[in-house]
């Protein structure tokens, strides 16, 4: 069920004349529901009456500027009706049992209300944007962290506000996928005592559009030691660096950088890179064999080397390394 770009609608569901005694709408079979430029969206059904749905797996909801509250729990002893008008969903525990991907654009509150009812539990893919919280506690609402035990893939998108990352690395130990997209206030993303515990499963970690971001890895920063002066990377498969006009290296500290899983790199749209670290760096797995033509002239035999000659020689504004 897709409603889009409805500019009217204030409700999706009208209660006029219904009963209060019987207070839910079933949606047995429904199993993606996606509400897209609503500007006038206040919620689902006014009143008190909840709603469950059983097979939705997909829910996505995108600049509907007037909803306040997306989730808000049934029963609250402060609930006023105002705050209910407020709020997308009217729910009880078990709502959304089987929801997997939530897709959420705009500055709203997630969830009201006593963060053990939250029936999120199959929540595995976590795509938020336009939000102008300052940090990953504030827009995400630090409460949830531990209600999302399956939580495998995060995007973070169009933030102009957010300041670091951290907070993601407490609870999310078993995160795979990490995108963070035109954050326009990101200086550096990681640091020695969130990267021990962020990366423990990341496979994909994708960089996009953030023009303030120097360093990927910020290692002069946190009070976690670096044993041994070695960071590594176990898990990790794909690395994407794109548009980020101020890069200057993925770390300017000399650690020695391990990628023992490492298969693809991207790294375009990095004029100011000169280099990827500058300490050693362990690429074992990195298949060199696909270069394309126009980059064979500035390949050498380490990452290091070739993004330093391609920097030199202002490769980066007409060309990209792709492996």
């Amino acid at each position: 069920m897709e409603v889009i770009d409805c500019c009217g609608v204030e409700t999706i569901v009208s209660n006029e004349g219904e009963d209060e005694a019987m207070p839910s709408f079933p949606f047995p079979k429904l199993t993606s529901l996606k509400f897209v430029k609503l500007s006038q969206l206040k919620t689902f059904c006014f009143g008190r009456f909840t709603s469950t749905w059983p097979l939705l797996k997909e829910l996505e909801m995108s600049d509907c500027d007037k909803v306040e509250i997306l989730f808000q729990e049934m029963g609250l002893k402060d609930d006023l009706d105002d705050k209910i008008a407020q709020s997308l969903f009217l729910v009880e525990k078990g709502a959304f049992p089987d929801l997997e991907k939530l897709t959420i654009s705009g500055n709203v509150e997630i969830w009201r209300g006593q963060f053990s009812m939250m029936p999120f539990s199959k929540l595995r893919v976590l795509k938020i944007s336009k939000h102008r919280g300052i940090s990953v506690n504030e827009i995400i609402q630090k409460e949830w962290f531990s209600a999302l035990p399956r939580l495998t893939e995060i995007c973070l998108k169009d933030l102009p506000k957010l300041m670091d990352l951290s907070g993601l690395d407490l609870h999310f130990h078993n995160l795979q996928t990490l995108e963070v997209v035109g954050c326009e206030s990101l200086i550096n993303l990681l640091t020695p005592s969130t990267t021990k515990r962020l990366v423990q499963q990341l496979k994909n970690l994708i960089i996009r559009g953030c023009n303030k971001v120097k360093e990927i890895f910020a290692g002069n920063e946190g009070d976690e030691p670096i044993t041994n002066g070695e960071i590594e990377f176990t898990t990790l498969k794909s690395l994407t660096l794109r548009d980020l006009p101020n890069l200057k290296s993925f770390c300017s500290a000399k650690y020695t950088f391990r990628f023992p899983s490492l298969e693809e790199i991207e790294v375009e749209g990095c004029s100011k890179m000169e280099c990827f670290c500058n300490g050693v760096l362990y690429t074992p797995r990195l298949e060199y064999e696909g270069i394309s033509d126009d980059l064979q002239d500035y390949w050498e035999s380490d990452l290091n080397t070739s993004i330093y000659k391609m920097f030199i020689d202002k490769a980066f504004d007409v060309s990209k390394i792709v492996i």
